[in-house]
């Protein structure tokens, strides 16, 4: 559907599309009229459409039937008269502009029976259609679901003799496809005949019967395509079609095929019998998988335009079928604080997941408070890390729009994945409680100036929230919490962004409550932590079976405090302090290098696996007046543990022209760098200071050797022939980039004489 010549500056406009009426015709029947003709790619896709009854019960849309360009007729499973909501979405006009916002609609449901008789909508070929294919896909498209046994009882296919051709028949809701169980004569007119005692699934006969006649090709005329359908491996039982048509989109190319067939047991396909194209009028090679037998097509794929000549074989047609997402995310888990809600603000945390529904990732999150309104339209979530498959989202709602209705309120929550599709709701209700409250007073602070509307938080000692409120214009907050709770700290942000959650940009404050003692936050700017990194330097073999120690390095800073301390939370639930290491003696204030030596050990290594620990360590900086490093930091969450293969058995040989250095690895894939340096220069070098020492840092080599030349040393360093170098040779993995990320390998020396 591209944008239309000539109209290029409008790709962005913005079009809304309406429903002008929705009658409910029986129990399986619902007319849809819009207020413009729809684009048939989004009008006839089944997961546009979602109808939920009252207390979030599905209803199942079994087929889509687009009788005109602005009408559809949705066939659903049996109805009750209860109210429904309709929502559709992702609708395009005739132009190819998507509606902005989400059609939602309420309508009454029926439990009358079906007494429609049922009609044909559409007929492919055309009546009086010429040129057909020798093995044409003749598509009979139905108002209505219908009896298999009456319809194709009342199905006739007859030649120009009047002799009938036998046909099998694939068919998916209400689209026949009636398929030749041989060649068609070329030239030769054809006959098809449906009768009136055809009926649909509610016993109706058909309103009337319906005869069309085309003519097939000229023998000297037509040509044939072949090509591959490649399967994943884990597919396995499936209906496949391989559909060929003049539609570049799957959903009218399945309608209105000029052909369709199934691959062979290798996958091999072939159209014979194809008229040659013209300018606009190309082919389009489609491949629909049904895996689970559900009727809807859960995996495609479409060929680019193939153009086609007289008489001509085209060869290597490649399809490579998808999965079509057409199933939001799943909203795993929601808790609001304060548990006891008796006023103030909240804050909603969820977890989201598309593992089991199309493996996307979570694109958004939103919560609707007391009624659902549009997709899109809900009070944003703010989307944080995702783990083992699980993306969180966290918000803090403030008190004026929670909407209760006496004591209680419900809020709707729901993800929509990268694939453009919104899942279902899982709600949380709020019941505002009544229990002693006590009250806790103070004031909020930055460089000793007042922070109007500064959030605050009161967390108890599980460090969940308890209160919630923002500051006046003077910075002071007045809130209440229950008197049940012990009360631990007490922290506040300035929310500059006014997204409802702290940002690592933002200056935050936090205390330790103490009673008794006034309540006066500082804020100012979170430490931070610049670099980590945590190697471990031994063979995947070793790792799993001994003993190994790591090294955990952090570099942290702070712009406003001194850091009190800084410490890792291991994956195996244990929490390391990490210490400073003095350097560089000339930092700056607040700022330092800490490490810690961890021992990983076969029982707190048992995930390892050939490649790496699939744990995370996450590092955490705190500075004099409590702040911490945010643990939602892309950067330093999830950091692995490394298993660095060691270089091994590394020589040099120097015949006074050129040093040849070679060295042993355990593993592939790694990356070296050589560094020479001088015995005397060593006490600089640690290994780190690689900017000031000469090496093939800008030429690393991928094979286990590397010859450099002795002039480039000597005119480096300016050392006579016989001083004494040491080489170093480090690993490294190929994908990082950056020389401040690099795994240093073990540091062996060969000492070179001359």
């Amino acid at each position: 559907v591209g944008t239309p010549p000539g109209r290029s500056y409008e790709t962005e406009r913005e079009i809304k599309i309406t429903i002008g009426s929705v009658e409910v015709i029986d129990r399986t029947h619902l007319v849809i009229t819009f207020s413009s003709a729809i684009s048939p790619d989004t009008a006839l896709d089944i997961k546009n459409y979602s109808i939920y009854a009252e207390g979030g019960t599905v209803l199942k849309i079994e087929d889509i039937i687009d009788n005109r360009k602005d009408v559809v007729t949705l066939i659903t499973e049996p109805m009750e008269e209860v109210n429904y909501r309709l929502t559709i979405t992702n609708m395009k006009d005739e132009q190819g502009f998507t509606s902005r916002e989400a059609i939602i609609t309420t309508f009454k449901g029926s439990d009358s029976d079906d007494h429609t008789p049922p009609a044909v909508v559409k007929i492919y070929p055309k009546k009086g259609d010429k040129n057909i294919t020798a093995n044409p896909t003749i598509t009979v498209i139905f108002n209505d679901i219908m009896d298999e046994y009456s319809t194709i009882k009342a199905i006739e296919l007859t030649d120009d003799l009047n002799e009938q051709i036998p046909f099998r028949i694939s068919r998916h809701g209400a689209i026949w496809h009636i398929l030749p169980e041989r060649a068609l004569h070329f030239s030769t007119e054809y006959k098809l005949k449906i009768d009136d005692e055809a009926r649909d699934i509610s016993g109706n006969n058909l309103y009337a019967p319906t005869t069309i006649k085309f003519t097939t090709i000229n023998d000297y005329s037509c040509g044939s395509i072949s090509g591959y359908i490649q399967l994943n491996e884990d597919v396995t039982e499936t209906d496949i079609d391989i559909v060929i048509s003049t539609d570049s989109s799957p959903l009218p190319a399945y309608r209105t095929p000029i052909t369709l067939t199934s691959p062979a047991e290798d996958g091999s396909f072939t159209f014979k019998g194809l008229s040659p194209t013209t300018e606009d009028k190309l082919y389009y090679i489609h491949a629909f998988l049904d895996t689970d037998a559900d009727g809807i097509y859960d995996m495609y794929d479409t060929s680019g335009p193939i153009s086609l000549k007289k008489r001509e074989v085209k060869t290597g047609i490649l399809l490579t079928p998808k999965v079509v997402d057409r199933i939001g995310p799943e909203i795993l888990t929601t808790k609001v604080y304060p548990a006891q809600y008796i006023e103030g603000d909240i804050m909603l945390t969820a977890e989201a997941t598309d593992m089991d529904t199309g493996g996307q990732t979570i694109k958004q999150m939103e919560a609707f408070i007391g009624e659902i309104a549009s997709n899109g339209t809900g009070f944003p979530l703010y989307i944080e890390d995702t783990v083992d498959g699980k993306t969180g989202g966290s918000t803090i709602i403030p008190e004026e729009l929670l909407k209760f209705k006496g004591a209680h309120t419900t809020l709707h929550i729901h993800a929509l994945d990268s694939e453009g599709n919104w899942g279902d709701f899982n709600t949380v209700e709020i019941t505002k409680s009544r229990v002693k409250m006590m009250k806790i007073e103070g004031k909020v602070t930055l460089e000793a100036e007042p922070v109007p509307e500064a959030l605050v938080i009161i967390e108890n000692n599980d460090q969940n929230p308890v209160a919630i409120g923002r500051c006046d214009d003077e910075g002071r907050f007045n809130l209440e919490y229950p008197i049940s709770e012990i009360i631990s700290t007490i922290t506040a942000f300035s929310d500059i962004n006014g997204n409802n959650h702290f940002d690592d940009s933002e200056p935050v404050g936090s205390v330790k409550f103490t009673e008794g003692i006034p309540i006066n936050i500082l804020l100012s700017h979170p430490p931070e932590i610049t670099y980590a990194c945590a190697r471990v330097i031994t063979t995947y073999d070793e790792m799993k079976n001994l003993s190994s120690d790591i090294t955990l390095t952090a570099i942290a800073g702070d712009d406003d405090f001194d850091l009190k301390n800084v410490y890792a939370e291991l994956p195996w639930g244990e929490k390391v302090e990490l210490k400073d290491d003095g350097n560089p003696p000339d930092r700056e204030a607040g700022d330092g290098i800490f490490n810690a030596i961890i021992t990983i050990n076969k029982s707190n290594a048992s995930s390892a696996t050939s490649n790496e620990v699939r744990k995370s360590v996450v590092i955490v900086a705190t500075d004099s007046i409590g702040n911490q490093t945010n643990k939602t930091d892309k950067n330093f969450t999830g950091l692995k543990l490394e298993i660095i293969p060691p270089v091994l058995n590394i020589s040099a040989e120097d015949d006074g022209k050129e040093i040849k250095v070679k060295w042993d690895t355990v593993e592939e894939d790694r990356r070296y760098m050589v560094f020479i340096v001088p015995s005397d220069k060593l006490t600089e070098f640690k290994g780190e200071n690689t900017s000031e020492v000469w090496s093939n840092v800008n030429n690393p080599t991928e094979k286990p050797s590397l010859i450099i030349k002795r002039e480039d040393v000597k005119r480096y360093w300016g050392y006579p022939s016989g001083y004494r170098f040491i080489v170093f040779v480090y690993s490294y993995s190929p994908d990082r980039l950056r020389f401040d990320e690099y795994d240093m390998g073990v540091n062996s020396g060969i000492l070179i004489h001359r």
